[in-house]
């Protein structure tokens, strides 16, 4: 969420979230275990410098190639099982397996 933003003294990089999730794909063994949280929000954006939020269905194209085994939403102070693209943002929370 932050890769790429400059924030923590790296290098600006437009796509430093896509190069950074490219290369735990590429490490993650087969079958192996991904937990990844991320901002998720209704539309692909950058809040100034501070992080990035995408859209669940971005996430998802982001991951297509791994298998998605759980997934929960955080909102506020409350975890959810599903999507809840009316609550805006807040954290999507990810079990992905490596096919």
């Amino acid at each position: 969420e932050h890769i790429g933003l400059g924030r923590y003294g790296d290098k600006i990089d437009p796509d430093g979230s896509e190069k950074a999730i490219k290369e735990l794909k590429r490490v993650l063994k087969p079958n192996g275990n991904l937990y990844i949280s991320l901002p998720i929000d209704s539309n692909n954006q950058i809040y100034f410098n501070a992080h990035r939020a995408f859209t669940k269905e971005y996430v998802m194209e982001l991951f297509n190639d791994l298998l998605l085994k759980d997934e929960k939403y955080i909102y506020g102070k409350t975890v959810y099982n599903n999507y809840k693209k009316e609550k805006g943002f807040g954290t999507g929370l990810y079990h992905f397996i490596k096919k």
